[in-house]
């Protein structure tokens, strides 16, 4: 079942209806914080051990029990006659009337907004305007509905919650086997690493002395230490002074401890300006010559990422109209009615306001500009040209569409409700669209003997089947690059046919480098501003353009990705895992910087929501590692680099040609990939899918290749191999730079 939310902004309104919007608006808001905090009453047991009881019962409750039963807890006239209800609440609530009468009189007031006193109509379904101006009658529909959705606020709150501690017992118990399986580290841990923390804050509050300042903890949280990076640039230095550190686990000594040459450290200040950078490089440096430290530091990067603390406990936030507005609520008949999409018309049920200042709810006719998409006749010309965005059905929304339908031709959306939000002072309506999803094309099953991704997944009946895959490595100057492959399951291993590659691009995708010239234009501005007054943004509408053209390429890539997906009709989706990606101190920035321009988790989370509506399974888990160095064909390691045009006024012939035949210059993050083994030579980009198909059904050699300083070892049928990466492509590279005319393949 794919949700989406698809906005109609309200045009053209009159003083009257803005108002009436707003002030509904602000009602909605206020009276829900008071409901709220009622339930949260109740809950504590403030309004006595029944109403507790009735408390807990709402919140496990359907989504319309809490009206319900406030029902019981708030009227003077209650049917003696049992309803159709659980036994329980029902009990609780006659218990209550009876010994200690209602919970709250909703006919004299629920609330109070702006001195007014606000209450529901006396009979159903009348919309009577009173003369009063401190008070305000609320329809009986708006009364129930406040009650559902407080109560889906705290209920929310409550999933949150258990979702925490479910997972912080999960972690502590994590937490206590590691510790357990890792006794040497953890004596470290307890023991050296400890000194390193209190030497961290004896230097700081030194250093803040020095200066006249009173020594402080860190604020964020109470914690008892300094910043992580004072840690940092204490860290490479306190390790050299404590030699002792490299005998952790017994297997070295103080003496087998090899610290960075003089030499070597001036070189690396010389290079490295910021300090965060410099001592990054010095603990590599120190990594590299002592393989116990090395061990050692990778135990504690993992123990502090994963086991040292864990995520805060989720707060409660009251609604509140101006800080945290909760957008309300509207439900088809109730609160608002007449919906015709192709005029644009509608009619809401608002509060407005006379001209003795007299509060009163009625209806209000509204025009609207809605979303294309919301239109039945387009949604109708679509889906049967595109087989894209189901045509609605009549009435309520059921749980009907939340099963895949039969067939894909059989698919349906409804409107579940729509929301009053607020963007910029002008009002839209948001309508909840489901969209029923297609029958599942292939599911995922938990095998025995697994030896790659593949082995997981079976058609619906649970039968092997050819395994069609889209695997895409994202890239920065497109979308990606692209392989569609199929996958045939015989003889207990997989065979793969690659059926096409290709380069990933979208119509009317905006390109990376408008966008980095709009992001350097914005700095530009901001260092011309100068420093900015509290409370005050600058280039806000320049801020706004560059987000929606980054929010613009992520979802058109993510459209991109699943038509071509159901262009070739796969089944599964591949992406790369780049969770555990640490890059070195030489490109870390580089390699951030990059991955921020591919908008990558936006894209994958967009693609992931959007596959399930076409049957399509999404693997985001397939490792990166060496993917775009080593050839797809032959899984031997080769070159990435880019092609350098040369100097026309040199080779004295038009600029042109000279783009024609220019030479390969070593680019670790380059566009182009050569393998000099078999001489496959393609986009590093299709490269990269490629070897991404390759792992997930299992062909990616089993010996695993290293690579240090661009030197790769591995063996091949038992034999030790090694390959130095560039010092072979310069002599390859020679060659090509004597060349005085364009080739078909420039490399």
């Amino acid at each position: 079942m794919a949700t989406r939310a698809l906005r109609a902004r309200v045009i053209n309104p009159d003083a009257t209806l803005l108002a009436a919007l707003k002030r509904t608006h602000r009602v909605y808001n206020v009276l829900l914080r008071h409901m709220v905090e009622l339930y949260l009453a109740m809950r504590k047991g403030k309004r006595g051990e029944t109403a507790r009881q009735i408390a807990e019962i709402m919140l496990k409750g359907a989504k319309n029990a809490a009206s319900r039963i406030m029902e019981g807890l708030t009227a003077k006239e209650w049917p003696s006659k049992k309803p159709d209800a659980p036994n329980s609440w029902w009990t609780l609530v006659r218990h209550r009337r009876k010994e200690e009468g209602l919970l709250l009189d909703r006919h004299d007031s629920i609330g109070t907004v702006d001195g007014r006193t606000v209450s529901p109509q006396p009979k159903h379904g009348t919309r009577k305007k009173v003369s009063d101006p401190s008070r305000l009658h609320v329809s009986s529909k708006f009364w129930r509905w406040l009650c559902d959705d407080a109560c889906e606020v705290l209920k929310s709150n409550q999933g949150q919650m258990d979702n925490w501690r479910s997972e912080y017992k999960e972690w502590r118990n994590v937490k206590s086997q590691w510790e357990k399986d890792h006794t040497e580290f953890m004596a470290f841990w307890n023991g050296l690493y400890e000194r390193f923390r209190q030497d961290c804050e004896r230097k700081r509050i030194e250093a803040q002395q020095a200066k006249g300042q009173m020594p402080t903890l860190r604020k964020r949280g109470g914690r008892q230490w300094g910043k992580r990076f004072e840690r940092w640039h204490l860290w490479p230095e306190w390790i050299e002074h404590h030699p002792e550190i490299v005998a952790w686990r017994g297997q070295a000594t103080a003496g087998d401890f090899k610290p960075v040459p003089p030499q070597e450290k001036d070189a690396l200040r010389k290079r490295f300006k910021r300090q965060d950078k410099l001592s990054k490089a010095l603990l590599d440096k120190l990594r590299e010559y002592n393989p116990e430290l090395a061990a050692l530091d990778d135990l504690r990067r993992r123990y502090e990422d994963d086991h040292e603390r864990f995520r805060r406990a989720p707060t409660l936030t009251l609604p509140d109209p101006e800080k945290h507005p909760r957008w309300m609520s509207l439900e088809r008949d109730c609160l608002y009615k007449d919906f015709d999409p192709e005029k644009g018309t509608i009619k809401l049920s608002l509060v407005g306001e006379n001209a003795d200042g007299v509060w009163y709810m009625d209806w209000f006719d509204a025009q609207v500009q809605v979303d294309p998409r919301l239109k039945p006749s387009f949604r109708r010309e679509v889906f049967r040209r595109e087989g894209r965005l189901p045509p609605f059905i009549e009435g309520r929304v059921g749980r009907k569409l939340s099963q895949p339908a039969q067939r894909a031709e059989e698919r349906q959306s409804g409107i579940a409700g729509a929301k009053l939000i607020f963007k910029q002072g002008a009002a839209h309506l948001t309508f909840t669209i489901i969209d029923q999803d297609c029958p599942s094309r292939v599911k995922p099953r938990k095998v025995a003997d697994r030896r790659c991704p593949a082995d997981n997944i079976f058609d619906p009946q649970g039968e092997r089947i050819p395994l069609r895959v889209l695997a895409v490595d994202l890239g920065v100057r497109h979308i990606g690059g692209y392989a569609v492959a199929e996958g045939h399951f015989e003889n207990g291993a997989w065979s793969v046919q690659h059926l096409t590659k290709g380069i990933l691009t979208g119509p009317q995708v905006p390109e990376r480098f408008c966008i980095d010239a709009h992001h350097r234009q914005l700095k530009r501005a901001r260092r011309l501003r100068g420093k900015p007054v509290f409370d005050e943004e600058s280039c806000v509408e320049l801020q706004d353009h560059v987000t929606h053209m980054g929010e613009d390429r992520f979802k058109k890539a993510a459209h991109a990705i699943i038509e071509l997906s159901r262009q070739h009709d796969v089944h599964t989706i591949l992406f790369e895992n780049l969770k555990g990606f640490v890059p070195s101190a030489r490109d870390e920035r580089w390699a951030n910087r990059m991955r921020i321009k591919m908008l990558r988790r936006k894209t994958v989370e967009m693609v992931k929501q959007q596959a399930g509506e076409f049957g399509f399974l999404c693997n985001e888990k397939i490792s990166p590692r060496l993917t775009s160095h080593v050839c797809s064909k032959c899984f031997r390691p080769g070159w990435r680099f880019s092609m350098k045009a040369k100097q026309s006024w040199i080779e004295k012939k038009p600029r042109a040609q000279c783009r024609d035949f220019g030479y390969p210059a070593w680019d670790r993050g380059g566009h182009l990939f050569r393998c000099p083994h078999c001489g496959y030579g393609v986009n590093a980009d299709i490269n990269a899918a490629g070897n991404l198909v390759a792992k997930f059904f299992g062909l990616w050699p089993d010996e695993q290749l290293e690579r240090k300083d661009w030197v790769y070892r591995w063996k091949e049928n038992g034999e030790p191999r090694r390959f130095a990466a560039k010092a072979e492509f310069e002599k390859w590279s020679n060659g090509v730079r004597t060349r005085k005319e364009a080739v078909q393949f420039p490399y």
